[in-house]
């Protein structure tokens, strides 16, 4: 039987497929036609921490692996034709695959997503499929992939005795390093309230943390590791923020334990700010946010509307240019945490730019050090 579509189903077997193009080989390969080839798995910091729990930002750096799956291919170009498919066991000692459609010169692995009831037939629609951000915005375990291209077999390597299920005694190898295609940001820590330059008292009577996360995150991402889909974003200062977000499901923003930071009015207290952590995709420019009920000192002449105020981190650096806007890269941790504000650079929710401090550190995925991020008002 040809395939017309290449279907990944639901429950996978370790049963052969057949390459999509009229030459090639039946689906069921009689015994000892197929090649035998020998994976081996290198997790290089293949996912992100779990940092959603607790008061502190988490140490742990260590990779988790826990689904991958290896496709053959055709050819290593991304016009390659997937003609097999194999479920692999999560660790990196090589393992050996019998039978594999001798079709085969190529292949590529995907891992921690799940890709049941997909539709693709070359490696470029595999790289395009879309996947639901919501199934993964907080998970520890992010989609890796094993890059931009497929990895060619290479002939050689010692067979296993015992196997008869392989063309002419050849062996083949292949080595894969699999990576994030997903960028994480991780808040927490200590949040600071400042009166400002030349002020002597603090413009709100009440301040009161109700809600972190991300604003103007693209619901979907695609295998190639890009945002898919117009960003969804919370706009409407009458709703406020998470607003229209908090109907998508497991989105990207968590509530707090509302504290009073106003002691009276010149006096704050810090509040502690719990780790959360988001997955998104890499190259998005999100609107980092901390959403605050507020009133209004009785004096006070230009602040936010009550009883809604928000800190909105628009970039990681002091620079409002787009040209100097930093863009999230895969497989790395934006860590921002200790943030110190002052009560002019809370602001509305529809409104754009203003600057705060803030540090920034990313994790040994890779870290980065943000100290002036960029707020928006």
């Amino acid at each position: 039987m040809k395939l017309n579509n290449w279907i990944l189903m639901a429950a996978m077997t370790m049963g052969l497929v057949a390459c999509n193009n009229d030459d090639a080989p039946e689906s069921t390969l009689p015994e000892g036609k197929g090649k035998t080839v020998t994976v081996t798995i290198k997790g290089n910091k293949v996912d992100s921490r779990a940092a959603n729990d607790g008061n502190a930002f988490t140490t742990e750096t260590k990779a988790t692996l826990t689904s991958a799956t290896i496709f053959f291919l055709t050819d290593a170009a991304t016009t390659g034709t997937v003609c097999d498919y194999r479920d692999l066991a999560v660790t990196e000692s090589p393992q050996q695959l019998h039978n594999v459609n001798p079709a085969a010169k190529a292949a590529y692995v995907v891992g921690n997503i799940d890709l049941s009831g997909k539709h693709f037939n070359t490696l470029a629609d595999l790289l395009n499929l879309p996947a639901d951000l919501s199934d993964y915005t907080t998970l520890a375990s992010v989609p890796v992939t094993s890059g931009a291209t497929a990895t060619a077999l290479t002939e050689g390597g010692n067979h296993d005795a015992a196997a008869t299920d392989h063309t002419n005694g050849k062996m083949y190898t292949v080595a894969f390093t699999v990576n994030p295609i997903l960028s994480r940001i991780e808040i927490g820590g200590t949040v600071t309230l400042t009166m400002g330059d030349n002020a002597n008292q603090f413009t709100f009577s009440s301040l009161k943390p109700t809600h972190v996360g991300l604003n103007k995150v693209a619901p979907s991402f695609t295998l190639a590791g890009a945002p898919s889909g117009a960003p969804l974003e919370a706009g409407d200062n009458a709703k406020g923020y998470p607003g229209d977000l908090a109907t998508a499901e497991s989105w990207m923003f968590d509530v707090l334990n509302p504290e009073e930071m106003i002691t009276d009015a010149t006096t704050a207290v810090p509040f502690s700010l719990p780790v959360h952590g988001y997955n998104l995709a890499a190259g998005s420019q999100p609107i980092v946010m901390l959403a605050f009920d507020s009133k209004k000192a009785d004096d006070a002449v230009t602040i936010p509307p009550v009883p809604r105020a928000y800190l909105k981190i628009i970039n990681f650096t002091d620079q409002a240019t787009d040209a100097n806007k930093k863009v999230l890269a895969a497989g790395k941790i934006y860590k921002i945490e200790n943030l110190t504000i002052k009560n002019g650079e809370l602001t509305n929710l529809d409104n754009t730019v203003i600057c705060v401090e803030a540090t920034v550190t990313v994790g040994n995925w890779g870290v980065d050090t943000i100290t002036t991020p960029e707020y928006g008002k």
